[in-house]
């Protein structure tokens, strides 16, 4: 199955596209001050992996270069058990000033009634490629 679905997949970045059904809106106090941290200091092996990481986003569309923005969070890069970099933005503080997002999310009872009123011959859980990086925001929350 996965073989025959396999266009369905991203195997890189390059391979994955934005959400088209909705976008996210990020609302910051109005009272609270602009968030900037300074940078964590990174070594010359993790500055190499950010620098590759923030080249691949800016080529797919997932970031793009800022226009002297008020905000500013730093990065860290934390090793996966495979090895593989994994980049981290440390959001802690902006968090601190934005309005929380709710979303209303259907309940695993109501999940497992409907697969067994359709039937379903088979269930499968694949973990999504950066889906973080699928959703876009508005316009206005990139400040």
């Amino acid at each position: 199955m996965l073989y025959e679905f396999r266009d369905f997949f991203a195997h890189s970045a390059k391979d994955i596209t934005e959400c088209n059904v909705l976008k996210c809106k990020l609302q910051i106090d109005e009272t609270a001050k602009p968030v900037r941290s300074r940078p964590y200091r990174l070594s010359d092996d993790m500055r190499k992996v950010v620098d590759e990481q923030l080249d691949e986003l800016l080529q797919t569309g997932v970031i793009a270069k800022s226009d002297g923005s008020q905000f500013a969070c730093p990065i860290i890069i934390v090793r996966k058990r495979d090895g593989s970099a994994w980049f981290c933005a440390d959001m802690r503080r902006l968090n601190k000033v934005s309005k929380p997002l709710f979303h209303e999310l259907p309940s695993i009872d109501d999940i497992v009634d409907v697969i067994a009123r359709n039937k379903c011959g088979k269930l499968s859980l694949i973990d999504l490629r950066s889906a973080y990086h699928q959703i876009p925001i508005t316009e206005q929350s990139s400040y």
